[in-house]
């Protein structure tokens, strides 16, 4: 059954016409690498090293396998793995057996692996046993027994019981022998229809659900690859948890070149440095607590990172002062794009870009990709806006949530991003989240400009803007700093530093809190505003 979520045939049929989208999906594109590059190193990870040729082999003996195992068309498979070579190749094993696959970080546990699996009525779990002192095996069994629907716990590696199944046995061509690839055909989905589903991430609530076509997210690789002239001889690193953010260039770019990619198990600055080194990685995608976690590592001249041409820095903003260091520490560009789980990616830099336009903006707008800014009455506005977006990059749609996808998309096709922007010469500038605007007396203070500002600071490491309720304004502004070691800034040496980039008045902190690391969620790729405002409040 044809599930092309929000994409409308007229839609597909235009960016079609236009050459943004074709009919080859990530499944095709893994096939025809087999052929022309069967003895080229294709994925690398800490157990294994695949060419093309058996990287294909592995995917059409898993995608049999799951066959085999009982799974429909459009049956649900839910991924938690620690970063392993499984993890990108399952995403095509879903394409080429026409199953959904649904990769989770693994740092989630009952509760959310509960509702996850509830909600997306997932037949199968594809898991590890113990991995940093947790039972993942245990805690599916565990949920297993209330969730009918869930009939596989499939282990990667050893299995340690039944009624576990083996991945092992099921990529290694057990069942092989029983189907031909006539029968993979039949079921891979096109490249207009979803396969993938990803999770959202937040500092409270539930996850929502978004569906992620072939045709945009090649589409998407396609430009981001552009941008950093991928070729064949890149090596990409994935060095933080496999999943999108700085990582969409190796799922869906690389491939496409293609270039071999590099997975590191579990991140910590030595084995990051040291990979890099080993295997010459030249494109590595980090998010900005990495980076940072490399730039205070003691030792910097230990490891040889001349390798390396450019450095994907997204997930979280990145500081201002945090990416000049980086550049001229490791004398690499580092380059971020702007886009979101539930929109997919929409703009690009350019490597030839000025070190303050690719920090102090996010790019220009990809081909084909519109944008528009409009005010709280739905109005386009020429100053600063809440951004709305529409183009090939889009994905289609949230999963199994209609109501979510009418609140969120338009008829003819705006998404509302929630993030406040503004353009600077043909240049997108992120202003805020609309949820984060602080309002102060009935004028909006937008937190990301004063923080990009504060960042700018040399004594400023890391900077976050928060509401503290004010009986008489309803609201003032709190900046929460981390400062560089050794340096400082006096309150009134931070609003006096404001002051001098001609801002209004009442966008001035009129509080500071400092603190020796900000709070993060998602992975420490998000800043917890909702802690800080918390920690204000305990301050008196």
């Amino acid at each position: 059954m044809a599930k092309p979520g929000l994409y409308t045939p007229d839609l597909i049929r235009d960016y079609t016409e236009k050459g943004y989208w074709n009919q080859e999906n990530l499944s095709d594109i893994f096939d025809r690498n087999a052929a022309l590059y069967p003895g080229k190193v294709a994925f690398v990870d800490h157990k294994a090293c695949l060419t093309w040729s058996e990287v294909n082999e592995w995917i059409d003996n898993t995608s049999i396998g799951l066959m085999e195992l009982g799974l429909q068309k459009d049956s649900m498979v839910v991924v938690q793995l620690p970063n392993s070579i499984e993890i990108p190749l399952l995403r095509v094993v879903g394409e080429r057996a026409g199953v959904l696959c649904l990769p989770v970080l693994r740092s989630l546990r009952e509760r959310e692996m509960q509702y996850i699996l509830e909600h997306s009525g997932a037949e199968a779990v594809i898991t590890t046993t113990e991995y940093r002192g947790f039972n993942h095996f245990q805690m599916m069994k565990e949920l297993k027994k209330g969730l009918p629907h869930l009939k596989h716990i499939i282990v990667a590696g050893d299995v340690p019981e039944q009624p576990a199944v083996s991945l092992n046995d099921l990529s290694g061509g057990a069942y092989a022998r029983n189907y031909s690839r006539e029968h993979l055909a039949v079921r891979k989905y096109p490249s207009t229809e979803y396969s993938l589903v990803l999770l959202t991430s937040g500092t409270t609530g539930l996850p929502k659900f978004v569906e992620y076509p072939s045709c945009s997210r090649l589409y998407l690789g396609r430009a981001y690859a552009e941008s950093i002239n991928l070729s064949q001889d890149d090596i990409v690193g994935i060095l933080g948890p496999a999943f999108i953010g700085p990582n969409t260039t190796a799922y869906y770019g690389a491939p496409q070149v293609p270039a071999k990619t590099v997975m590191l198990q579990h991140f910590d600055v030595e084995s990051a440095l040291d990979l890099i080194q080993k295997e010459k990685i030249t494109v590595a995608g980090l998010v900005p607590t990495q980076l940072a976690m490399i730039l205070n590592y003691p030792d910097p001249g230990k490891f040889d990172t001349g390798s390396l041409r450019v450095i994907i820095c997204t997930g979280s903003p990145l500081p201002f002062s945090m990416a000049l260091e980086a550049e001229k520490r490791l004398k690499t560009p580092i380059i971020n794009f702007y886009g979101s789980v539930d929109a997919g990616g929409s703009t690009v830099h350019s490597l030839s870009d000025d070190v303050r336009i690719r920090h102090l903006t996010v790019g220009k707008p990809i081909k084909g990709v519109e944008f528009k800014l409009i005010d709280d009455s739905g109005q386009v506005t020429g100053g600063v806006g809440e951004i709305c977006v529409r183009g090939p990059t889009m994905v289609s749609g949230y999963f199994k949530d209609p109501e979510l996808n009418a609140a969120s998309w338009s008829g003819d096709g705006w998404f509302k991003t929630g993030d406040y922007g503004k353009w600077d010469d043909g240049r997108l500038v992120i202003v805020g989240r609309k949820k984060d605007v602080i309002i102060r007396g009935g004028q909006n203070i937008f937190p990301a400009e004063i923080e990009n500002l504060l960042l700018t600071n040399p004594a400023v490491k890391e900077a976050a803007l928060v509401p503290f309720p004010d009986p008489v304004m309803g609201e003032r502004a709190c900046a929460c700093i981390v400062f560089n070691t050794g340096m400082r800034l006096t309150f009134e040496e931070m609003t006096d530093f404001l002051k001098t980039k001609g801002i209004a008045r009442y966008k001035l902190p009129e509080k500071v809190l400092v603190l020796d690391k900000l709070p993060k969620v998602a992975d420490e790729q998000k800043v917890d505003k909702k802690a800080l405002i918390k920690a204000i409040a305990g301050e008196g």
